[in-house]
């Protein structure tokens, strides 16, 4: 009995401490260049966005053009980090 009840504890000490690192790791994350085509042929390039780095935080940057529900994603680098 002992030894279930100390595993349990060391079990939840090690999700506890491997939780505290997921959270510091969602702060951070990849920065897309995104673009948009005015319908699902992506044959008419409407417009384009680029995820911005504020502190360790992704953010949306501003869109240029026009945004609609057709688009590519391109990975551009990592947050906080360098560019690829």
């Amino acid at each position: 009995m002992l030894r279930f009840v100390l595993a349990v504890s060391l079990g939840a000490a090690a999700l506890a401490i491997g939780g505290a690192g997921e959270e510091e790791a969602g702060a951070s994350g990849p920065l897309y260049l995104w673009s948009y085509y005015s319908d699902a042929s992506k044959t008419q390039f409407v417009g384009w966005s680029q995820d911005e780095c504020i502190g360790d935080t992704v953010s949306s940057g501003p869109v240029q053009g026009q945004r609609t529900p057709w688009y590519d994603i391109e990975l551009i680098g990592q947050c906080p980090g360098d560019l690829f």
